[in-house]
């Protein structure tokens, strides 16, 4: 008995880490969740606009939403800003002009959705060189995986006759 208590329990066990704490991930309410993401997206501009009452901003002539929510009235923003050098940023300093990187996720409809805005203005020199080339590092490594693979041939010619 005791024995069938253990399989029991060490199957409820694997239940619940195979599909609650994944679903439970799913479940997060708003959109901008993951199972609405298409896939994500790494943008190195200046700002276009930006109006923290609608929660928007343009960035390279693409409207970015950003995430907030309702805290007993109060804006809580879920869309994190950060200075170049790492540190939490007011998004109410960001202007019209300022050199960002924009790290997000587009969803399943298209729309753009902002997770990380990061001020490069603040950046050192050697900073600013890095997230450049890390933004071309990520979109040549999406256009890498993108890609077809080539199809090799493997005819050759055997006495005249071509064979596979």
């Amino acid at each position: 008995m005791d024995r069938r208590k253990i399989t029991v329990s060490l199957l409820s066990a694997l239940f619940v880490v195979l599909f609650l704490v994944p679903c439970a991930s799913f479940s997060k309410e708003g959109e901008g969740t993951r199972g609405n993401v298409k896939r994500t997206f790494l943008l190195n501009a200046d700002i276009m606009n930006i109006d923290l009452e609608k929660n928007s901003i343009i960035v390279s002539e693409k409207v970015i939403r950003l995430l907030v929510k309702d805290n007993n009235g109060m804006k809580e923003w879920e869309t994190v800003f950060r200075t170049g050098s790492g540190a939490l940023l007011d998004p109410k300093d960001l202007k019209e002009g300022d050199d960002v990187v924009v790290r997000g996720v587009e969803e399943k409809d298209g729309t753009l959705v902002a997770i990380e805005i990061m001020l490069k203005s603040e950046l050192s020199g050697a900073a600013k060189e890095e997230a450049s080339a890390k933004a071309v590092r990520e979109n040549e490594q999406k256009a890498e995986k993108n890609k077809k693979p080539k199809r090799e041939s493997k005819m050759r010619k055997v006495d005249g006759v071509w064979v596979n």
